[in-house]
C-alpha cells in the first residue's frame, strides 16, 4: 500500500510540475516578446558573422574548406533563429485563445495519464514477461544511428528551410552562396551547380564560386574535367593564383588529356605551396604517386621544406603527403642515377616513414649509382651514418 501511495504522489508531483504554467493567471505574452527580440538580435549577429567571414577569407585568413564549413554552421544557427523569431511572433498571437484549451487539457491528464498508466501496469507489467535482450536493444539502437546521424539531419533541416527562404526571396545572393555547397555535399549535384549560378550572377565571380562550379561540373561528368570546368579553373585561378581546389583540378584535367609531365609539375607546385589549404596538397601529392606508378615519369621530388611542412599536418594527412613524394622520387631515382642530394632526400624520407629497410636498399642503390665516384658514395653514407642508418662496410 505505501508503494502505491508514493507512486500516486510521484505522479500528482510530476504533472503538475509540467502543467503548472497551465493553470497561472499571469500571462506570458511579454515574456514571449523579449524572447522574440532577443532572437531578432541573435539573427543580426549571425548575419554580421557571415560577412566577417567573407572578409577574413579574402583576406587569406581562414582557408576556403574552414570557411565553407564555417559558412554552412553560422547559415544553420540564423535558419534555426529565423524559425524560433516566427514561432515566437505566432504564439504571442495566439496564446490568449489556447489558454483555456490547455487548462481542459492538463485537467484531462490528470485523470487520463494516471489511469492509463495504471491499466497497461497491471496489463503488461508482470514479472512473468521476459525483458527484451540487452544486446538487442543495443543493436537496434546502433543501427538507428547509423541509419540517421544528426549532422545529416541538421543539414536536411537547414536545407528544407533555406529552400523555403529562397523561394520567397530569389535574388538573395548569399543564401545560394551559401545552400551550394551544402548541396553539393548532400550528392545533388543539379542544385549545387544551379545554386553556385545563382550566387555568381547575383554577388558577382569570386574564386570559391568559380571553382566550386567547376568542381560541380567534372562530378557530374564522372570525374571528367570537362571544357566549361576547365574554362572555371582558370578564371579562379586568374583571381586567386592560389587557389588550390582550381590549381588541382586543372593538373587532373592534363593528366586526362594525356598530358602526365604537365599536370606532375603543376601538382608538384601545389604540393611545395605552403600558401595552399593542406588537403589540396595531399590530395596533389597522391596523384603524383599514382602517375608514377602507372607512367614511370620523371617527376620532380621532395625537399627538406616540404617534409619539414608535412610535419605540421595530422597524422593521416602527413603520411599520406609523404609517402605519395616519396613514391615518385623513388621512381624517378629508378630511371637515372640522380644527384647525391635527391638520394640522400629518399634516404631521410624512408627513415621519416620508419621505412629502415626500405632506406638500406635506397643507400646500397645510391652506392651502385656512383660506383665511379669514391667521393660521392663518401657523401651518402656520412649522412646515412648521421641520420642513424647503419652503413654496411
Amino acid at each position: 500500500m505505501v508503494l502505491w501511495i508514493l507512486i500516486a504522489v510521484l505522479t500528482l508531483s510530476v504533472l503538475t510540475l509540467a502543467f503548472w504554467p497551465a493553470f497561472s493567471r499571469s500571462s506570458n505574452i511579454g515574456a514571449t516578446e523579449n524572447r522574440v527580440a532577443d532572437f531578432e538580435h541573435d539573427i543580426a549577429v549571425y548575419k554580421d558573422q557571415l560577412e566577417e567571414l567573407d572578409a577574413e577569407e579574402k583576406r587569406g585568413a581562414i582557408s576556403q574548406d574552414d570557411a565553407a564549413q564555417a559558412r554552412i554552421e553560422i547559415a544553420r544557427r540564423l535558419l534555426a533563429a529565423e524559425e524560433k523569431r516566427d514561432s515566437g511572433k505566432t504564439s504571442t498571437r495566439l496564446s490568449q485563445r489556447r489558454v483555456f484549451g490547455t487548462r481542459i487539457l492538463a485537467a484531462v491528464a490528470f485523470v487520463f495519464i494516471p489511469g492509463l498508466s495504471l491499466l497497461m501496469y497491471t496489463s503488461l507489467g508482470s514479472p512473468t514477461i521476459g525483458a527484451q535482450p540487452l544486446a538487442a536493444r543495443l543493436q537496434a539502437i546502433k543501427e538507428a544511428e547509423t541509419a540517421s546521424s544528426e549532422q545529416d539531419k541538421q543539414l536536411v533541416q537547414l536545407v528544407a528551410r533555406a529552400e523555403s527562404h529562397l523561394k520567397e526571396n530569389p535574388q538573395d545572393g548569399k543564401g545560394w552562396d551559401v545552400l551550394a555547397p551544402v548541396y553539393f555535399r548532400l550528392g545533388q549535384g543539379p542544385k549545387s551547380a544551379d545554386a553556385y549560378r545563382n550566387a555568381i550572377r547575383l554577388l558577382g565571380e569570386n574564386a570559391q564560386r568559380l571553382s566550386g562550379l567547376g568542381e560541380v561540373l567534372s562530378a557530374m561528368a564522372g570525374g571528367v574535367v570537362t571544357v566549361d570546368a576547365d574554362a572555371l579553373f582558370k578564371r579562379a585561378v586568374a583571381l586567386e593564383p592560389s587557389n588550390g581546389r582550381a590549381l588541382y583540378y586543372l593538373g587532373l584535367g592534363n593528366a586526362q588529356a594525356g598530358r602526365e609531365d604537365t599536370a606532375a609539375r603543376q601538382w608538384n607546385a601545389i604540393v611545395n605551396n605552403e600558401t595552399i589549404d593542406g588537403s589540396w596538397r595531399v590530395a596533389a601529392a597522391q596523384s603524383m604517386a599514382r602517375l608514377a606508378r602507372e607512367n614511370t615519369l620523371a617527376l620532380p621530388g621532395p625537399d627538406e621544406q616540404a617534409i619539414k611542412d608535412a610535419e605540421q599536418m595530422s597524422e593521416e594527412d602527413r603520411q599520406a603527403m609523404i609517402a605519395g613524394m616519396v613514391e615518385q622520387l623513388d621512381s624517378r631515382l629508378q630511371e637515372n642515377a640522380g644527384t647525391v642530394e635527391e638520394w640522400q632526400r629518399l634516404i631521410r624520407a624512408r627513415m621519416v616513414l620508419g621505412q629502415e629497410s626500405e632506406a638500406v636498399a635506397a643507400l646500397e642503390r645510391a652506392t651502385s649509382a656512383f660506383a665511379s665516384d669514391p667521393q660521392k658514395q663518401a657523401q651518402i653514407h656520412t649522412f646515412a651514418e648521421k641520420i642513424g642508418l647503419k652503413v654496411k662496410q
